[in-house]
């Protein structure tokens, strides 16, 4: 009952932090948890009687007993879990709102509860549909986080992509990364686009492939074999192989490049009727600054720890958490 009541009023942080809830969770804790405090109550007597009594081999007891926790852990985490919807400021109040008058601290006749709480859950099932709804931008637009190496492109023809898979592969930044899709409303991805790549990354392709519908995946011709035969293995559907030293095209009117020096690509680059964006998801140095400027592009983002605005090409340091650059302007 507690560990029901626990989840229940917890499933709204559940939800936005995790995305996911297993159904197995109650069956562990109704086995495991007694398990852990036999364990650690037979460690605490044991302690005390080996200070008098050399008594080592009691120990033994305890590693067999924590060998069937961790056993019964490993088989109860195959069962897979359910994906949550995430709430809004709203649907949080709306939901422990509801809570709160089913509970026995509002004193209200049955029928006035269940009518009101009728309503509330009609209320929080719609504003929960239209908060994780696939967002449609209609609009030709780049939409940069201050996650390195990874910026969102929408087109006016409905179409999604995703440049870069972050820089470190860990597991706080894919957890950034998915929050920032959720939170911008995507949940379907046209093409996943792939300039630089390395076995840091690998984590977070196999996790964005599993948590979003990936539809098709554009790789750099130059990136490493066995790191495209990760992919093609992680990866059943679509896969395309292309030079980003000239232009590919992604949409009717929007086509995708690299920056690079010597040899070295250090970002992509964003064309959209003779509007050119480049985006740069590496460390700037001296010379990457004036190949930069040399290109004079019309608008440069550069996407490191922290998110720099360059405008025109002339080099600044303004510092912003999240970017929404459209190509119109």
């Amino acid at each position: 009952v507690i560990t029901s009541v626990s989840t229940i009023s917890t499933l709204p942080i559940i939800s936005n932090t995790f995305g996911v809830f297993y159904p197995i969770s109650f069956i562990s804790n109704l086995i495991i948890l007694p398990l852990f405090t036999i364990a650690f109550s037979l460690l605490f007597v044991f302690t005390i009687i080996n200070l008098v009594l050399p008594f080592g081999f009691l120990y033994s007891i305890i590693t067999h007993l924590f060998n069937i926790i961790i056993s019964l852990s490993g088989v109860l985490s195959i069962v897979g879990g359910i994906n949550l919807m995430r709430f809004s400021l709203i649907s949080m109040i709306i939901y422990y709102l509801i809570l709160l008058i089913v509970s026995r601290f509002i004193n209200l006749r049955i029928n006035i509860k269940f009518i009101t709480c009728m309503i509330l859950t009609i209320i929080l099932s719609v504003n929960l549909v239209l908060m994780n709804f696939n967002r449609q931008y209609n609009k030709d637009l780049l939409i940069c986080d201050n996650i390195t190496n990874f910026t969102i492109l929408t087109t006016r023809a409905n179409k999604t992509y995703i440049v870069g898979l972050g820089e470190n592969g860990g597991e706080n930044e894919y957890y950034n990364i998915k929050n920032c899709l959720i939170d911008k409303g995507i949940k379907d991805i046209d093409g996943l686009i792939l300039i630089t790549f390395d076995t840091k990354q690998q984590d977070n392709f196999i996790n964005i492939c599993k948590d979003f519908y990936v539809k098709k995946v554009v790789i750099d011709e130059d990136i490493d074999e066995d790191l495209k035969y990760g992919i093609k293995k992680n990866f059943n559907k679509d896969i395309c192989s292309f030079d980003f030293e000239n232009e590919y095209q992604l949409d009717s009117v929007i086509n995708i490049s690299s920056v690079s020096y010597n040899n070295i690509k250090f970002g992509a680059v964003f064309s959209c009727n003779n509007v050119k964006i480049a985006m740069i998801c590496k460390d700037l140095t001296n010379n990457r600054v004036n190949t930069i400027i040399e290109n004079n592009y019309d608008k440069v983002i550069v996407n490191e720890n922290n998110s720099h605005y360059f405008d025109n090409a002339v080099i600044s340091r303004s510092y912003s958490q999240d970017y929404f650059v459209s190509f119109n302007n």
